[in-house]
């Protein structure tokens, strides 16, 4: 918790962690929200992880767990603010999951990178691909940092690592959302 985060993360191992339900959360006011002891927010995150979530990311957390209908929310270390629920969480009800978004967001990803930074990524890595411009929202920049949250998963205990890929190709179709980039 600091000024820019006022939202608290409890750790509950190396790489975990939760944030009381919004019930379980007195008000400004004092009064208690929802439903007193409902299943708090699970985060997933080494220590690093969990302070670099920004208090717009944790509101949205909040918030989005105590919509109707929503019983659990997972935080996973990629995680950042995005449009009402956070981009990188899972949110459940009694009869559905729904993982949220994944991506920063194509307006946000073309304000934030250079195509030019971009496209010579690909050529320093010698990845081919069919791409005039590879799509912006899509790089690798445009994620959080792919060792920290692979760390974050496999202290958490819920994944191993059990091989390393390397991009040889990216092939794209021409979706006529990618603005003639492919």
């Amino acid at each position: 918790m600091s000024d820019t985060n006022p939202t608290q993360i409890h750790a509950t191992g190396e790489a975990s962690g939760f944030i009381p339900a919004p019930g379980d959360q007195p008000s400004p006011s004092g009064l208690r929200l929802g439903k007193p002891r409902d299943k708090p927010i699970t985060v997933i995150g080494t220590n690093s992880i969990r302070a670099g979530f920004d208090a717009a990311c944790l509101q949205q957390a909040l918030n989005a767990r105590s919509a109707p209908g929503v019983t659990d929310l997972v935080l996973n270390p990629d995680a950042h603010a995005g449009y009402g629920a956070p981009v990188g969480c899972v949110l459940t009800s009694p009869t559905h999951g729904y993982p949220g978004p994944v991506a920063i967001g194509r307006k946000a990803a073309d304000r934030a990178l250079d195509q030019k930074t971009v496209d010579d990524e690909f050529v320093a890595n010698d990845i081919l691909t069919n791409c005039r411009q590879y799509p912006k929202d899509e790089a690798p920049a445009a994620y959080k940092d792919f060792d920290a949250v692979l760390d974050s998963v496999k202290l958490a205990g819920l994944a191993s690592e059990v091989a390393r890929l390397k991009a040889r190709f990216v092939i794209k179709d021409a979706d006529t959302s990618l603005k003639g980039a492919a």
